[in-house]
């Protein structure tokens, strides 16, 4: 993998994960409870997705549970897959990409029930949205971050490109919780949601600064 060399590009490289931390943030946060008025007691209609609830309340909270087991027990086999990823664009990028397009795809079908009423319908299709979404959430972000130790080839630069992330979480953290609530008066928590999608896209920095060669055997011996 070619090395990032300057502070600028380990900077740049550093903002990658920006969007996609944002995204999450905003689903574990806010959507999961966006569905269901109870606990809400002003402004309920701008906090929810419709002002009223969506979803079968006990049957919901198994999905969540369940969602956050998966997420939590994925971690190591998704990292040995991608460090073990054979193709010819190398193995972060086509791992990266695979797991950001179906999040961003999950992301947005999460945010549209298809009935309009607390239905088994609605909880079984969010359940699996969520699931889905940090399914393809964690395949990326594991991915971005074990770039870390291959982007920069010293210790003083791995230092550095983990301090400068971990700025980025701060940013994201204060979007999250300090700028969403004082944009909830004037806009409904969906609308909310769709004007931070575009943040993802800063995972496309990642896709263009990674410069890998092919993984797979038969190229190696040409």
């Amino acid at each position: 993998m070619k090395k990032l060399r300057t502070k600028k590009q380990i900077l740049l490289y550093s903002m990658a994960g920006l969007g996609v931390n944002m995204l999450n943030v905003i689903v574990g946060t806010y959507l999961c409870d966006a569905l269901m008025v109870e606990g809400f007691s002003t402004n309920v209609e701008n906090w929810t997705y419709a002002n009223k609830t969506l979803v079968v309340a006990g049957v919901w909270s198994i999905m969540i549970f369940l969602a956050k087991v998966l997420d939590g027990v994925i971690d190591i086999p998704f990292a040995g897959w991608t460090d073990n990823l054979k193709t010819r664009w190398g193995k972060r990028r086509p791992a990266i990409l695979i797991g950001l397009i179906p999040m961003i795809i999950c992301f947005v079908l999460f945010l549209f029930p298809p009935q309009n009423e607390a239905t088994w319908l609605n909880t079984i299709y969010l359940g699996i949205t969520l699931c889905g979404f940090y399914t393809f959430y964690t395949l990326t972000m594991v991915t971005y971050y074990a770039t870390f130790s291959e982007i920069v080839d010293n210790d003083k630069d791995r230092v550095l490109l983990s301090n400068f992330k971990s700025v980025f979480d701060v940013v994201y953290f204060v979007l999250g919780y300090a700028l969403i609530p004082l944009m909830i008066g004037s806009a409904n928590i969906r609308t909310i949601a769709f004007i931070f999608l575009p943040l993802v896209l800063t995972m496309l920095i990642a896709l263009f600064m990674i410069k890998e060669k092919s993984t797979r055997p038969e190229d190696a011996e040409e």
